[in-house]
């Protein structure tokens, strides 16, 4: 269907933004979340660099007001593809958190967030994928 799989990944991600944004009923995002990463260490494992992809910077995450109101809450396991000069290339759901809701909220901070390469066993930046843990909780984010 797709002959260029750059159109297809941006195909993809404007599907999961409408997705929100329709989940949301039409409005713009409001509420941002504290998120909470850490790396998914046996899923890394299988990468054969000598360091995964690394979070440089985290961008934070925004709930639809209706999360807000539902004060959804979970862990999502994101599969984040990074090129070797640091590009986010793919991204996909490892493990669900059983709401859809979240789990865009959770590709669309990664989508937005800053990446450093893999590095191979001579140091050289490369091309891999390395799985990360976000804990969404909006209860968190209310506290401060």
């Amino acid at each position: 269907m797709f002959k260029n799989k750059r159109i297809k990944y941006l195909t993809i991600c404007l599907f999961c933004l409408a997705l929100a944004i329709f989940a949301n009923n039409g409005s713009a995002f409001a509420q941002e979340v504290k998120v909470t990463v850490k790396e998914s260490k046996e899923e890394n494992k299988r990468v054969a660099t000598k360091t995964p992809p690394q979070i440089v910077k985290l961008a934070p995450a925004v709930y639809p007001e209706e999360a807000v109101k539902k004060k959804l809450a979970g862990v999502v396991h994101v599969r984040v593809g990074v090129t070797a000069a640091g590009y986010v290339k793919m991204v996909s759901i490892a493990i669900s958190s059983g709401s859809d809701m979240l789990d865009i909220v959770a590709m669309q901070t990664i989508l937005s967030s800053k990446f450093s390469p893999a590095l191979n066993e001579y140091g050289e930046k490369v091309s891999a994928s390395g799985v990360f843990r976000l804990q969404l909780d909006i209860k968190e984010a209310e506290k401060k």
